[in-house]
């Protein structure tokens, strides 16, 4: 998704949850995507089960912010 592509960053991280939809990076990444695509309940969705899992991950406090931004509207 950093290189622009969202649709198909989309489909390989939603295929990636299917295999193992505990991987809190995956739900990070995934988040941000929806996030850019301004689907903002499912990016809510996705960060927000990121950081419930209570697993530490590069790019935690990022999704933890863009969850801030989300709730308070943006």
């Amino acid at each position: 998704y950093q290189q622009g592509n969202l649709d198909k960053a989309k489909t390989f991280l939603t295929k990636a949850l299917e295999i193992d939809d505990k991987v809190a990076v995956t739900h990070y990444h995934l988040g941000l995507v929806y996030f850019k695509l301004n689907d903002k309940a499912k990016a809510t969705e996705h960060l927000q089960r990121a950081v419930d899992s209570n697993i530490p991950f590069d790019g935690l406090d990022q999704a933890k912010k863009t969850l801030e931004t989300l709730k308070a509207g943006g």
